[in-house]
């Protein structure tokens, strides 16, 4: 996510990250929302209406240079380790080095259709199938390795349950 200071842009990012957000997420979910800046990192646990009453924490980190991620998977609890994740409701791909446009057509070729959301990210282009409800996290590792084989440019990460999106 990126953010702005200008208040007008404030506004429209935080209804960005909220349709986003609530396009991945039920209401009750907690999300690992972290700020990174170097080694320096800002790691909070909320539900997506905590996010955006607190969304002005991470605004003025983003101003001050960190990138802020979350969670592409729910947490069972505050950490960020696997045993945390029980639950996906999305597939998340992350090609590093290609442009929106160039990883959109790479994923309508290898697939047959375009994701439920896309983005830039940092070093590339990052997508976000949902699942018609909640699988266990077993599975969704198994289709992250599915992924991986089948797109090999892909982020080898992407099939660790606390991934970062």
């Amino acid at each position: 996510m990126r953010f702005t200071n200008n208040e007008q842009l404030q506004q429209k990012s935080k209804d960005q990250a909220d349709r986003l957000l609530r396009l991945i997420f039920q209401a009750d979910d907690l999300i690992q929302f972290q700020a990174l800046k170097g080694k320096k990192s800002f790691i909070k646990y909320w539900t997506i209406d905590q996010f955006l009453e607190n969304i002005e924490q991470f605004q003025n980190l983003n101003d001050e240079g960190y990138n802020i991620y979350f969670g592409i998977n729910p947490r069972a609890e505050e950490s960020a380790k696997s045993s945390a994740v029980k639950i996906a409701h999305a597939a998340f791909i992350d090609i590093d080095n290609v442009e929106v446009s160039t990883g959109r057509d790479m994923f309508e070729s290898e697939f047959g259709y375009y994701p439920t959301a896309d983005s830039k990210s940092g070093g590339g282009y990052q997508a976000i199938c949902l699942f018609d409800g909640a699988i266990p996290v077993n599975v969704w590792q198994s289709i992250q390795a599915g992924l991986m084989q089948t797109v090999p440019s892909m982020d080898s990460t992407i099939g660790d349950p606390p991934q970062l999106a």
